[in-house]
């Protein structure tokens, strides 16, 4: 995650923020990927740290130069009872790069429990959180009013948190949603980085109006778009705001992959297909039916039928059954394991007692095949009667 490495004014030299993650379990090393509110939550001790002057008399560093600890002071307890505030603490290996105590900022806190160096507006931020709404609607509220902030930081933390929102979740929040900051944000894209981008387009898809379809279509325009994820992220929100003739757009751009005979795993395709796929999550928001019709006419096409199998599963479109059972033995599928095998799970997925017959045609197909989607079938339904069992 960005983050700046600012200098903090304060009774102490710096102040940064310290998440000690004690959980009891040894974490593995990795890229951070949840936000530093979600640590919060998670954490049992979060405190402010100053490192105290003069910085070189708080650092230990070897004969080669690198600094092995550095000694902190804690200057505030956010949360637990380890600490007191004027305790020492001591972070080995992290190493301020100069005198001034200006920190760099540790990504991973819960795995790698640096000190992250925060601004004064960043420190106000980090104060609020013991006070954060429980009620989902309340949270997701405040985390839209701080895409306001000034800080850099604050933003990126509100930004990982709305991406965790649900379709439906944002539509809930919609008359929250600031369609001017969230445009004016996205008129300046190249700025921001792919994962920002991201979440200010699916919030556009739910604040949008049709006088924003020139910008998605510059966004498009640009090749650095149209090739990236970012390509997917514009179709998804130009379907929802423009309805059933987005769908029809996202049609032809199939249409046309297929007359350039470009259906090869190109990023334009997957683009789309990951379009479609995104999609099944916003229904009634975009009409399901129409949703249906669009993955049905991939069915034929073998690259792209495993994918609108898949999908046409995941929306419990049960009428399409007749239509997969002859797929299963058409010509252009008898070899291809992988479209047989979502067929199958097609089927077994059904509730439909005629979803029962067609199985036990499909078995007499590729015995083999059958036997090995059953395994996998129980096998993820006891996964998930567990996970439903310990929430």
């Amino acid at each position: 995650m960005p983050t700046a490495m600012l200098r903090i004014s304060s009774t102490f030299a710096t102040v940064c923020l310290a998440l000690n993650v004690l959980l009891g379990t040894a974490l593995a090393q990795g890229p951070r990927t949840t936000s530093y509110t979600q640590e919060f939550e998670d954490a049992k001790t979060v405190v402010l740290l100053a490192e105290t002057k003069p910085a070189a008399a708080n650092r230990v560093v070897n004969d080669r130069g690198v600094v092995e600890v550095t000694r902190f002071v804690v200057a505030e307890i956010l949360k637990g009872d380890k600490y007191k505030v004027g305790d020492l603490i001591h972070k080995p290996g992290f190493a301020a790069e100069a005198e001034d105590a200006k920190y760099w900022c540790s990504e991973g806190t819960r795995n790698n429990p640096f000190p992250v160096a925060i601004s004064p507006v960043a420190i106000e931020y980090v104060r609020s959180l013991p006070k954060l709404p429980k009620g989902r609607t309340e949270r997701l509220a405040f985390f839209l009013e701080h895409l306001k902030s000034p800080s850099e930081w604050v933003v990126t933390e509100a930004l990982i948190e709305l991406d965790l929102a649900s379709p439906k979740e944002l539509a809930e929040i919609k008359p929250k949603l600031n369609r001017g900051l969230i445009v004016s944000r996205l008129k300046e894209a190249r700025k921001l980085d792919v994962n920002a981008t991201t979440v200010y387009l699916r919030l556009l898809a739910f604040c949008g109006t049709i006088d924003d379809l020139p910008l998605l279509e510059k966004m498009l325009a640009d090749e650095a778009t149209s090739k990236s994820v970012l390509g997917q992220r514009v179709f998804v929100t130009e379907v929802v705001l423009r309805g059933a003739a987005g769908f029809d757009r996202l049609d032809q751009r199939l249409d046309d992959l297929n007359l350039k005979n470009e259906f090869k795993f190109s990023k334009e395709l997957l683009n789309v297909i990951g379009a479609f796929h995104d999609l099944c999550q916003y229904t009634p928001t975009v009409s399901r039916e129409r949703l249906i019709r669009s993955l049905t006419r991939m069915l034929d096409t073998p690259l792209l039928a495993e994918y609108a199998i898949a999908d046409l599963t995941q929306l419990e479109d049960w009428d399409s059954m007749d239509r997969l059972a002859k797929l299963f033995d058409a010509p252009k599928f008898c070899d291809d394991g992988i479209v047989r095998m979502m067929i199958l799970k097609y089927f077994l997925a059904c509730p439909k007692p005629e979803a029962k017959r067609y199985l036990q045609d499909l078995k007499k197909l590729a015995p083999a095949l059958y036997k090995r989607a059953v395994e996998i079938h129980e096998a993820m339904e006891a996964e998930r009667a567990k996970l439903s069992s310990e929430k």
